[in-house]
């Protein structure tokens, strides 16, 4: 019988030819042997697609392309600096990393070069770190794929989703082009993750093509790049909402076609938890919340104060999965609101994912948020708005700074600890109060659309 072995494992082979029938021999499978390699090929598959693509695209829309790098910003020196700045972080930041994040990477793209199954520390959907190896295995073949390039693989993979927001944000809004990318572009964390290693800009990225791919009515890739966006999971409630949306505002035959786009961005994920099933249970059974983040109320979030000052708080909120109700409350709240037309179809996607950002054991990664957000302040000329995005944005930086300290750092101790104990309360505060304006503050010069701009 064919099958996957995961580490660790016991098997037990009949030999009836040397040991005699009804014999078992145990024998222990060591960690990097697999009995049916096929995430192997898949890969090497992939990747073949995936570079064909690259170049059958590349010289088709050779001239568009590159019109649209140019494309922000307009201003010559501005985007010399632009370019200057992108050179900096594409040549010096895979040089800095989290060690603990870049391991999982690592491990992830080696093993599924190898034919072997991901690391149970890997937390995303299968297709991510697919796509990743996809990239590496020429190099592989050539055994070129040293531990240093996969870095830069990886690094370059969400320096690029960085510019690539800018540029696709400066599209959104033609009207605002010079305006519309700062949120993300300026944005303290979002800056710093590129150098830390961690890849929440390509959430937003993946959501922001899907949206352009919306108002284009190209309703398959829509919604195969709306599932892409969920690759970690976080954003689940928002693409739900905007299919809703799509149902409601284009009808039942392009929602269905959005549906499929998802569906067959499923496939390759499906193919992979075929041979990994221990994997996939743990997903559905933890609601997603898999990884570091499924144990704990960590001390970056909402309610970690709370949960230090009541006895038995942590253990009702994660086992009686209240943080997974609360998370999927955004979804009928913004679409409430948004047929009472209290909100548009921007707001309502960023009210969605604000309670994920809120309430999930994974909190406020918030570039999706910043940038819808964003997105729908410049696109009104909601000056209230905009001054609350970046007050949310430098709250967040404040936040996360005392975890980000290094050796030629002191924090004054006289400071109280107390204090850095509720930056996830205070930070929690801002996006409330971010959304609040959002939501409450009437515009009657801007009414609320009902179609995606």
């Amino acid at each position: 019988m064919r099958q996957v072995i995961r580490p660790n494992t016991k098997i037990q082979l009949r030999n009836e030819n040397k040991a005699g029938p009804g014999c078992f021999l145990l024998n222990t499978i060591p960690y990097n042997y697999r009995i049916f390699p096929v995430p192997s090929y898949f890969i090497s598959i992939s990747s073949i697609m995936l570079y064909a693509a690259i170049v059958w695209f590349g010289s088709r829309e050779r001239a568009r392309i590159l019109s649209w790098i140019r494309q922000w910003p307009q201003n010559p020196t501005l985007f010399a600096i632009w370019l200057i700045w992108l050179g900096f972080l594409l040549v010096f930041a895979p040089l800095s990393y989290h060690e603990a994040d870049m391991g999982v990477w690592r491990t992830s793209i080696q093993n599924l070069l190898n034919g072997e199954l991901l690391p149970e520390n890997y937390v995303y959907l299968p297709v991510y770190a697919w796509l990743q190896s996809a990239l590496v295995f020429p190099f592989h073949l050539l055994g070129w794929d040293s531990p240093l390039l996969i870095v830069y693989v990886v690094k370059w993979f969400t320096i690029l989703a960085y510019a690539a927001c800018a540029a696709l944000m400066s599209g959104f809004l033609p009207k605002h082009s010079d305006l519309a990318p700062l949120g993300i572009v300026l944005a303290p964390v979002a800056i710093f993750y590129l150098f830390f290693g961690a890849n929440h800009i390509v959430m937003f990225l993946f959501l922001l093509i899907a949206l352009i791919l919306v108002k284009k009515e190209h309703w398959l890739w829509a919604g195969f790049f709306a599932a892409f966006s969920c690759y970690k999971f976080l954003l689940v409630p928002t693409c739900i909402t905007l299919g809703i949306l799509v149902l409601w505002q284009y009808g039942f035959k392009n929602a269905i076609r959005f549906l499929l786009g998802s569906a067959i961005f499923m496939i390759p994920n499906t193919i992979y938890y075929f041979f990994d099933t221990a994997t996939l249970l743990r997903i559905v059974t933890q609601q997603a919340a898999i990884g570091a983040h499924a144990a704990h109320i960590e001390p970056f979030h909402f309610f970690y104060l709370i949960s230090n000052q009541f006895n038995g708080f942590e253990a009702w909120y994660i086992g009686k999965k209240i943080w997974f109700l609360l998370s999927l409350a955004g979804i009928p709240i913004s679409l409430i609101l948004f047929k009472l037309k209290r909100v548009n179809l921007l707001q309502c996607l960023a009210l969605s994912y604000a309670f994920v950002a809120l309430f999930a054991l994974e909190p406020f990664r918030l570039e999706p948020l910043i940038g819808l957000v964003w997105l729908d302040a410049v696109n009104r000329d909601d000056l209230p708005l905009q001054s609350s995005v970046f007050l949310t944005l430098f709250i967040h930086a404040a936040a996360w700074y005392d975890l980000a300290n290094s050796a030629f750092l002191t924090f004054d101790p006289a400071i109280p600890a107390d204090y850095w104990a509720g930056r996830g309360f205070y930070l929690g505060l801002t996006v409330i109060l971010m959304i609040g304006v959002m939501v409450i503050k009437r515009h009657p010069e801007n009414p609320v659309y009902l179609r995606l701009l």
